[in-house]
């Protein structure tokens, strides 16, 4: 019966970084210009479009926003638009390259606003991390009382009859 290694061996290439990252080939150079990927053209001299944070969603009287419910409506606005797309498709596939630009900018418009909650959503993870982290130490710290309590209760129990004043017999030769 034949023997077979549990894994794989590496990759050729592997053995360019013999010496340590550097003496492997240079990193590819960034893409300068325009460039297509997944059927849409991209240009890298504009970067990426900024999307005004005012259009997407409202302040309420108290001066704060209303991400929630602005998230909300743009689901449903997605889902409507997904439905004109595939209308679209069917019936009028002119129409379609329109009907999926205004669903690629929602999508768009979706994770801009979900970007924005990432530091709300770090603060409430270090949060909660950090209060799992106090609740643990604390049941540590009781867990050790506890421990040098019992210890404690046996020192003083082991000391009483010493005190007592008992003796042994011991037999001198």
């Amino acid at each position: 019966m034949e023997t077979r290694p549990a894994h794989p061996p590496p990759p050729h290439f592997y053995r360019r970084y013999a010496d340590g990252v550097e003496a492997g080939p240079p990193p590819p150079r960034p893409i300068e210009g325009q460039f297509r990927q997944y059927g849409t053209l991209y240009d890298t001299e504009d970067g990426i479009p900024g999307v005004a944070a005012e259009a997407l969603f409202g302040t309420t009287l108290d001066g704060t926003v209303g991400i929630k419910e602005r998230l909300k409506a743009i689901n449903r606005e997605i889902l409507f638009a997904f439905i004109e797309v595939v209308d679209a498709m069917a019936t009028a596939p002119d129409d379609a390259p329109n009907r999926i630009e205004d669903l690629r900018t929602l999508v768009l418009n979706l994770g801009y606003l979900t970007n924005l909650l990432r530091p709300y959503q770090a603060r409430a993870s270090l949060d909660e991390t950090l209060r799992e982290d106090v609740k643990r130490a604390l049941a540590l710290q009781t867990q050790a009382e506890e421990c040098v309590s019992a210890a404690l209760d046996g020192l003083a129990a082991a000391a009483a009859p010493v005190e007592g004043g008992t003796t042994m017999d011991v037999d001198d030769p």
